[in-house]
């Protein structure tokens, strides 16, 4: 008895551990146009590592249907911002602690991909709920990593094509627009877009990743030029790491003007005891 309690503590704390401190997966700013599946639900953390900035990201996602996945996400991290000074003192630069949750996302299945054959095609549409701390910098500063706690949304189409019966190649595609209050300012809207590619390295496990966007759907008021590389390491079906480098191309940008390094991991967890559907590796309804 006394072997069995030690062993579920230590299964609570190793699944704790997995899915609040690892610092893990979001390589992929370009979505694709896949669900996690009828109640089966995914955990994701991933971290987000620029010169001034120190992030790490929470995803929660749940397939109500077939057709309708759930997504709950968070964000919390350090930033290195400038602090005015008080009464004509010299300001400095201070890191400080912010966080913001939950953004409330609903992605639908338009189309299910097949290899070599027409695109699949989602739809997603959130909100941020208005919680979480102040932004690390002020209005007179070069802008905040987080735009927490004013309300916004966003909305956009994914489209994924499949090359090879083995989905050597996927393409993906995303374009859509977020929305913020930004009062007394006024709205402040902006245009998301991307291209994306996963292909086989060669070695059955990794893949590779590269993807060229513009803003991103959970970061508001961002837009400028990017790219990205990384690979992609399946420990099993449900289960990858990602690490991914990239840099901005300039425009109208926050956070991508410079260097960044993310990384993270992927658990998908079936809770369809009647396995009611087959999926293939990269979240295609197979059967």
């Amino acid at each position: 008895m006394k072997n069995y309690v030690k062993k579920s503590y230590l299964l609570f704390f190793v699944f704790v551990a997995i899915t609040t401190q690892s610092i893990a997966v979001r390589p992929f700013v370009t979505d694709d146009a896949t669900l996690i599946g009828f109640r089966r639900a995914e955990v994701a953390n991933w971290f987000y590592v620029t010169g001034e900035t120190a992030e790490i990201w929470h995803s929660f996602n749940y397939g109500i249907t077939h057709w309708l996945e759930m997504n709950l996400i968070g964000f919390q991290g350090l930033q290195r911002g400038y602090v005015p000074g008080v009464d004509g003192a010299e300001g400095n630069y201070r890191w400080r602690y912010s966080w913001t949750a939950p953004l409330i996302q609903a992605k639908f299945l338009i189309r299910n991909f097949e290899p070599n054959s027409w695109p699949g095609v989602t739809f997603a549409i959130g909100s941020d709920l208005p919680f979480g701390n102040r932004p690390f910098r002020t209005s007179e500063d070069d802008g905040p990593a987080f735009r927490a706690p004013r309300p916004g949304g966003l909305g956009f189409f994914s489209f994924t094509q499949a090359i090879g019966m083995e989905e050597q190649l996927l393409l993906h595609a995303s374009v859509g627009a977020t929305w913020m209050d930004n009062n007394p300012d006024g709205d402040d809207w902006g245009l998301i877009w991307g291209i994306g590619t996963q292909f086989t390295t060669g070695l059955r496990d990794l893949y590779g990743i590269a993807e060229f966007i513009s803003g991103d759907p959970y970061i508001r008021g961002q837009g400028g030029f990017a790219w990205q590389l990384g690979a992609r390491y399946f420990i099993s079906d449900d289960f990858q790491f990602d690490i991914g480098f990239g840099s901005g191309l300039g425009g109208d940008n926050d956070l991508r003007e410079g260097w960044w390094l993310t990384g993270g991991f992927r658990w998908v967890l079936n809770f369809d005891r009647g396995n009611r559907h087959q999926f293939s590796r990269q979240g295609r309804i197979v059967q």
